[in-house]
């Protein structure tokens, strides 16, 4: 647990003083909200809402830029880490990477056309429509997906996908606890994955 925690923290040094010309695409992509702003985004209970954290986009966003919120009072409550904040924000700039590195992004995309991915998709999808949560117990409506599969998955899972390989076990989110590089990405998706986590400086 300990070696863990350090290289936890190296890994978010590293991060800090990257010097990556997609890093920078990426921070100048969209605002990151303060603390403070993002606890009125989420509102008078934050622990109820599903949302570890949320990238506004136009209409979505409460000032028209795209703005990264984080749900703060959750990740405490569930004993993140010290570094867990500038990880998940940058997780959730992964939903910018189709904006300011499209041929990137498509790149991954084509490489996560693949059977073990397409299962994996599919079987995921299922999940998140169903009425019914893993513990057998009705879900809320609002916890239900609604979007069909054409639109739930480039803007939400694949980007999910992305950030679950980068950032899967990392102490500092407990949102990542049940993510790992075991998962069925297929060999095409991981080599892309590789180098994308180099680029980011996370290597």
């Amino acid at each position: 647990m300990e070696e863990d925690k350090l290289i936890a923290k190296a890994l978010i040094t590293k991060m800090q003083n990257s010097d990556s010309p997609l890093l920078e695409k990426l921070r100048s992509g969209a605002v990151i909200s303060s603390p403070e702003a993002s606890a009125i985004f989420f509102g008078d209970k934050p622990l109820e809402d599903k949302r570890w954290a949320e990238t506004a986009i136009g209409e979505d966003s409460p000032t028209g830029e795209t703005t990264i919120f984080v749900n703060d009072a959750k990740f405490k409550d569930a004993g993140a880490g010290a570094n867990y904040r500038p990880k998940i924000v940058l997780g959730e700039q992964l939903h910018i990477l189709k904006n300011v590195a499209p041929e990137r992004y498509q790149k991954l995309l084509k490489a996560a056309n693949n059977q073990k991915m397409n299962e994996w998709a599919a079987e995921s999808f299922q999940h998140v429509t169903s009425p019914i949560d893993e513990e057998g117990k009705p879900k809320r409506i609002e916890d239900i997906e609604q979007r069909p599969f054409e639109e739930w998955y480039p803007k939400s899972r694949f980007d999910q996908v992305m950030g679950g390989y980068l950032f899967g076990g990392d102490p500092d989110i407990p949102s990542m606890k049940t993510w790992n590089r075991d998962l069925p990405y297929g060999d095409e998706f991981i080599t892309e994955l590789e180098i994308l986590r180099k680029d980011l400086g996370l290597d």
